[in-house]
């Protein structure tokens, strides 16, 4: 199955932005498996702190990120199950 590319498009998005508005500071979020979190950068690549931080809210296994018209952002990921309570 082919996944489409999540970053690149943030990134060019937060670009193109940028100089329609240029009064505002833009950040790229990034999510990551490996820690179960979401970091935050600057468009030069400055890494800014955690967003989320590691398995905040239950947070396993973060796949998606959506900007929500009322300006939430919201955070899609799988949920971790204790196998032994099952």
């Amino acid at each position: 199955m082919r996944r489409p590319l999540r970053v690149p498009f943030a990134l060019l998005w937060s670009c193109a932005a940028t100089g329609a508005f240029a009064q505002t500071q833009f950040e790229v979020l990034v999510n990551s498996r490996g820690t179960n979190a979401v970091h935050r950068y600057s468009l030069d690549g400055t890494f800014l702190g955690e967003f989320i931080e590691q398995g905040a809210g239950g947070l396993f296994g973060p796949e998606d990120i959506l900007f929500h018209p009322d300006g939430s952002v919201l955070v899609t990921g799988f949920r971790q199950y204790d196998h032994q309570a099952l």
